[in-house]
């Protein structure tokens, strides 16, 4: 059965792969995005300091231009008081715009990680509280200078600002050098954040490579080889594997293959110059006790009256010596006798579990007999019969299913020259 397919390896890997890339990416687009927020807000402190500074300018040239007479009054209320208003309007309208930069710097300084440090961000933001408290007490006393609205005092203003603007345009150029600062950190983090996008994708691209080429290229690769070694003549060559993929069932089915070729050539072998029948089974038990992992293996023929099936061969010699003596009543097998007819039919009989099967199978006295004696669970039964012989090849285990379908194909091909040879060798003695 198989539980982790190559496919899904390759999809499990794909997909981790592409999972740290996004993740990787997404990191770099939110370093991104809260960069480009930063930098929106750099338009309202530059038009801030653009501000402070046109304010500094006109109030330092209506000092040194403005005639202190009537006429010039009324006309200075038209043209500098507005224009004055007008600039105190934007600063004001500026410093209400940096909440946006406030909230984002509180944003990063409540963060429990951060690429920058959060002291620069409650240094910013505590440069914009600051600004904000300065610019209040600032149109505060500003507006005491000026007075009535109606008639400004518009030299006490201009002085009042001459000499204090100077220091809202330190405030700002505090709040500015902070600024910067961020932003400068922040774009070397996004150009770090790129940077390591790239190393990671190498590196996770080099190890998917790895990955790739352990768990699918190579053991492709250890197959082929395996084939070439089979063409050349090692039929039993065997790849270990504890793989339970496709390629570990490709793996198992080149093993099973090898193991039946090899298990062929060597019965094939053994039914070589043989003088005997004794030596002909002791051959196919050393060929085959190994590969079917066979504890037991017995040849029984019938007698010549058809009466009795007699114990004729036993392998391993010297043990399971109770079934030496082994004899069992045969027949000609009824309607009901399903095992004697299969016997007697020649039909090869795979039996996973002895004890259910004589349970159900009365007339299946040899397997009774031999697992009363020792308690075989499985055993493969190939009848080698020709015209009024029958003998019977018993392979039989202690493990419960110990006999495949593999195993009942063998020795369908085989039990005709098994037969005849046996009959061959037996003409002989």
């Amino acid at each position: 059965m198989l539980k982790r397919s190559i496919q899904l390896k390759v999809l499990l890997g794909f997909f981790f792969f592409i999972t740290i890339i996004l993740i990787l990416i997404i990191s770099l687009l939110s370093v991104s995005k809260k960069n480009e927020q930063f930098i929106k807000e750099k338009t309202v402190i530059h038009s801030l300091k653009e501000s402070a500074d046109k304010l500094q300018r006109s109030s330092d040239h209506y000092l040194a231009y403005a005639a202190r007479n009537y006429e010039s009054y009324y006309r200075d209320i038209d043209v500098y008081y507005k224009a004055l208003q007008q600039d105190l309007s934007l600063i004001s309208d500026d410093i209400i715009k940096l909440s946006t930069l406030d909230e984002l710097s509180n944003e990063h300084a409540s963060r429990l990680f951060s690429f920058i440090n959060t002291q620069k961000f409650i240094e910013l933001a505590s440069n914009i509280d600051s600004l904000r408290i300065f610019w209040i007490d600032y149109t505060k006393k500003l507006d005491n200078k000026l007075g009535s609205k109606s008639e400004p005092r518009l030299e006490w203003g201009a002085t009042f600002i001459s000499e204090n603007t100077p220091l809202l345009i330190l405030e700002l150029e505090s709040l500015i050098s902070s600024f910067n600062q961020i932003t400068r950190l922040q774009s070397s983090v996004a150009h770090l954040a790129g940077r390591l996008i790239i190393l990671s994708t190498i590196i996770f691209s080099g190890i998917f490579a790895i990955w790739f080429y352990f768990h699918i290229v190579k053991p492709i690769t250890s197959t082929q080889k395996a084939f070439y070694k089979v063409a050349n003549g090692d039929f039993g060559h065997q790849i270990k594997t504890q793989r339970l993929d496709e390629i570990g069932l490709l793996t198992h089915s080149f093993n099973q293959m090898t193991s039946r070729s090899e298990l062929v050539l060597s019965i094939l072998n053994s039914l070589q110059n043989i003088e005997s029948s004794e030596s002909l089974l002791e051959k196919i038990y050393d060929s085959t006790k190994h590969s079917m992992k066979t504890d037991v293996m017995m040849f029984v023929e019938r007698n010549k009256k058809a009466t009795l099936l007699n114990m004729s061969q036993l392998f391993p010699n010297g043990s399971f010596k109770s079934l030496n003596k082994l004899s069992v009543k045969t027949g000609i097998g009824n309607q009901r006798d399903l095992f004697l007819n299969d016997i007697n039919n020649g039909k090869i009989i795979n039996v996973d579990n002895v004890p259910d099967f004589t349970d159900k199978n009365i007339d299946a006295l040899l397997l009774k007999s031999v697992t009363e004696r020792y308690p075989f669970q499985s055993a493969l039964l190939v009848p080698l019969n020709e015209s009024s012989y029958q003998g019977v090849l018993v392979f039989a285990s202690f493990y419960p299913a110990n006999f495949t379908h593999a195993h009942v194909e063998l020795f369908t091909h085989l039990k005709s020259l098994l037969k005849k040879r046996i009959l061959e060798v037996k003409s002989l003695t």
